[in-house]
């Protein structure tokens, strides 16, 4: 389940995140992308200012935090990151 707090968030910040909402379920519509985590659901807890993301767990670091904690070179970086979009476009 992934939690974002939406306390104090711009409405440019929760248009992104509908967003990656929308891009999963599409995704994961008729069937799960074996190259995407597969999302499930999501819920907005106007209570607790929390928009719940239900999705697959995948155990491990996000994309994002793995590819800025390497040294890799300008070419490796982007090389990894073709290779990324390669995977979820197929």
């Amino acid at each position: 389940l992934k939690a974002i707090d939406t306390f104090n968030i711009s409405e440019d910040d929760l248009l992104t995140i509908k967003i990656e909402i929308n891009t999963l379920e599409n995704l994961s519509e008729p069937v799960c992308n074996p190259f995407v985590v597969c999302y499930y659901n999501s819920y907005e807890d106007k209570f607790n200012n929390k928009y719940l993301i239900e999705m697959e767990y995948i155990e491990g670091e996000e994309m994002l935090e793995f590819m800025n904690k390497k040294s890799f070179t300008d070419e490796e970086y982007y090389y990894y990151l073709l290779l990324i979009a390669r995977d979820i476009a197929k």
